[in-house]
């Protein structure tokens, strides 16, 4: 559509709905645990709804004449004043008619991966619906010197010349919540089998995380080859994983004193998890390796550590007092019942204060910095271009995190 015209200068603004988070089931206490009969009164449980988030881009055009066609030029004053007064009055028709509608998600705690799939698509198609009806609403009320369109995809408003500034401005990578999702309803699972239990039974928490990502590594003399895909010095550390268990707080006393057997089931969750959690990289260290790689090997480990630990070395633990235990203390015929949980229900179970949701993916974002910061030194000392810096020369391994 050909937007209005203000000396010889078309302008149009074009807009998307962009869905940063997915929904997820997640855990939150109310309350401190008393050791009563069961977690129920303190523990819960909801599903956090999608994060879904408007993004505009404004353009400007110069009309070149016959035959010259029409050039990109900077928004004038007026024009980029008007289009944020317009985008003002945009969010608050939003919020006005999205507080006119009840809530109409039908995901709960406990529903399948799919389901929530399906919420996530729901939930984005009525925001572009708000966004729409809204643009059309203020754009009614007063002529502006733009036109404006809709996109219902990223895909189609960045094809259509629309930008997306920074990680924060982009959507969330589909196969990531996919990953991301299977842990958090396996976990949701765990927690309601250990509630489901007596305070009789030893009831044991397990979670797992990358301590260390893959990382880069400039390495020394003296440790070269050490990791693969070196290439002049550079190389891939590989990931690390970390292993934390907890009794549940409402088992009986006695469970709780038994520090040397909680090291015991410890023990034997993580030889669990290193007989069978596969070491190989997922690529080799090249002057075309992107932070991409990285994250991607980082990513597969951990869910790789998460479906061992989840549907197999817990497995392992729950059967260790099958026979009886008398040698770590504990006595004959009761159940031991583990069970994996994320990290952030985890630290519900803990008793740590909450993380915001977004907390995972600013770290996420955070390690790809770092590691295209390393990529493009390792790129410069390689070809011989890197400029001398005595910070970076003196740093020697980039993408390291904070612990989840």
């Amino acid at each position: 559509m050909s937007g209005p015209q203000e000396y010889g200068i078309r302008s149009e603004l074009i807009a998307t709905e962009v869905l940063v988070e997915g929904s997820l089931p997640a855990l939150s206490s109310t309350g401190a645990n008393d050791r009563d009969d069961n977690y129920g009164h303190f523990l819960q449980r909801r599903v956090d709804q999608p994060i879904i988030e408007p993004r505009f881009s404004l353009r400007c055009f110069r009309d070149e004449g016959i035959g010259g066609g029409e050039t990109a030029v900077p928004v004038p004053y007026e024009v980029g004043i008007a289009a944020r007064e317009y985008l003002d009055s945009v969010v608050a028709r939003i919020q006005h008619l999205q507080s006119t509608i009840p809530d109409i998600s039908t995901v709960r705690w406990g529903d399948t991966a799919e389901k929530y799939q399906e919420d996530n698509r729901q939930a984005h198609i009525n925001q572009l619906t708000f966004l729409s009806d809204a643009m059309h609403y203020v754009n009614t009320r007063s002529a502006r010197p733009f036109a404006y369109r809709v996109h219902s995809t990223v895909d189609s408003f960045l094809g259509d010349g629309g930008n997306l500034n920074g990680n924060a401005d982009r959507p969330m990578d589909p196969m990531e919540y996919e990953k991301k999702l299977e842990r958090a309803v396996a976990s949701a699972k765990g927690v309601d089998e250990l509630c489901s239990e007596s305070k009789n039974t030893i009831k044991l928490a397990f979670t797992t995380g990358i301590n260390h990502p893959t990382r880069l590594a400039r390495s020394l003399p003296s440790s070269a080859g050490e990791h693969g895909g070196e290439v002049n010095g550079w190389n891939v550390s590989s990931p690390q994983a970390s292993v934390s268990c907890r009794v549940m707080d409402d088992c009986d006393k006695w469970i709780h004193k038994n520090k040397s057997a909680h090291n015991s089931y410890a023990k034997t969750f993580l030889l669990a998890l290193d007989a069978a959690v596969p070491q190989e990289q997922t690529f080799q260290l090249g002057k075309m390796t992107t932070a991409e790689d990285f994250m991607v090997d980082t990513n597969t480990y951990e869910h790789g550590l998460f479906q061992q630990a989840a549907y197999k070395a817990v497995d392992e633990v729950s059967v260790l007092n099958d026979e009886g235990n008398s040698e770590e203390g504990f006595v004959d015929g009761h159940r031991v019942k583990a069970a994996w949980v994320d990290a952030s229900m985890f630290g519900v179970l803990s008793g740590r204060p909450l993380r915001d949701r977004q907390w995972h993916s600013t770290i996420r974002s955070e390690y790809k910095k770092s590691i295209d910061e390393g990529l493009d030194i390792m790129r410069g000392e390689v070809e011989g271009t890197g400029a001398s810096d005595t910070a970076q020369s003196e740093k020697s391994i980039w993408g390291t995190w904070t612990e989840f």
